[in-house]
């Protein structure tokens, strides 16, 4: 069981997220919606450095105590643990 980052704890922004995934202090976990419920951990986090700019992360409108979560198109979601 991965404890995943709450929004309390996450970097605020989504420059400060990339800083922090570059950095190697963050972790990403992705799931593809069309084909499974579980997230797995990704090794290189360049497929969702490379689509950046579609790449959705807003931590101040999730509540405190929520794991933060992100999105990429319409399928694709992202949760974040500490390295």
């Amino acid at each position: 069981m991965t404890n995943f980052l709450k929004v309390s704890e996450a970097p605020k922004t989504k420059f400060q997220l990339k800083k922090a995934i570059l950095k190697g202090s963050i972790v990403v976990f992705e799931r593809d919606m069309n084909r499974t419920n579980d997230y797995t951990k990704l090794n290189s986090a360049n497929s969702i450095l490379s689509l950046w700019e579609g790449f959705r992360y807003d931590a101040k409108f999730q509540a405190n105590e929520n794991v933060v979560n992100a999105y990429l198109g319409t399928s694709f979601n992202y949760k974040f643990a500490n390295a």
